[in-house]
């Protein structure tokens, strides 16, 4: 078990992502554990060593973790790999909670795999409200077929990091 702070870290394009950070932020609080949650952009690589355990999510896009958070994960390995690291997905796929859909959302980890290690993996739908999508965005997801609505769980969510936090953090 570590004991410490712990960063929540999140790349987004519509905020879905963010909601499921600082859900995941304010179960981790509640347990007695300073907790940090901010957007992979503005975390500054000189102050990661305050932390002790980190989360660190995307949102699948195209079935891909977002660059920055690769990117993150890529050039952050040999301080990662130090303490636990514990990653989520959130894309409005999970909404079916199937072998296929979960496999599929698995497959990007993959790529970062090789050089980070995960002590632990969560898979979370999110939402998805086509008025907010980028032209692009809107276009893939008309051809896709995938339909709007809010299908974020927070209830899995705060399971999936209570669990996390019993099994590996405890309070300061």
């Amino acid at each position: 078990m570590t004991s410490g702070k712990v960063l929540v870290a999140y790349a987004t394009r519509y905020g879905s992502t963010k909601e499921i950070a600082e859900a995941i932020s304010e179960t981790i609080k509640k347990k007695g554990i300073e907790t940090d949650c901010m957007d992979i952009n503005t975390i500054n690589p000189e102050n990661m060593s305050v932390y002790d355990a980190f989360f660190i999510g995307s949102p699948l896009q195209l079935g891909k973790w977002l660059p920055e958070a690769k990117e993150f994960m890529q050039f952050r390995r040999d301080f990662l790999n130090k303490k636990p690291v514990f990653v989520f997905t959130c894309g409005i796929t999970l909404k079916d909670k199937n072998e296929h859909n979960l496999k599929k959302a698995e497959f990007p980890l993959y790529e970062f795999a090789q050089y980070v290690k995960m002590d632990e993996k969560g898979f979370f739908p999110g939402k998805l409200v086509k008025s907010k999508l980028n032209e692009t965005d809107s276009q893939i997801i008309c051809l896709a077929g995938v339909g709007e609505g809010d299908y974020t769980d927070i209830k899995s969510v705060n399971k999936w990091a209570e669990g996390i936090a019993d099994k590996y953090l405890k309070e300061q």
